[in-house]
């Protein structure tokens, strides 16, 4: 599962910045940057989220628009 929804959290209601986000939740810094990149191009930068946000399947499919597609090639 993926801890979007935290590392969110933690960036906009903590203010942590994006080292302390990646040591609390175990996860790389490169993975903490990248969810944060997505948000902001999604333009989410507050805390908490917007109420149809509250599904994390809804904030996955925002913010990761692509994934679970079959590719044709």
């Amino acid at each position: 599962m993926r801890k979007l929804r935290e590392v969110l959290r933690l960036k906009y209601e903590r203010k942590l910045s994006g080292r302390e986000i990646a040591r609390a939740l175990g996860i790389g810094k490169g993975t903490v940057s990248r969810y944060l990149y997505r948000a902001q191009a999604a333009k989410l930068t507050t805390w908490p989220l917007p109420p149809e946000l509250d599904e994390d399947a809804a904030l996955t499919a925002l913010l990761f628009p692509d994934e679970g597609k079959a590719v044709v090639g």
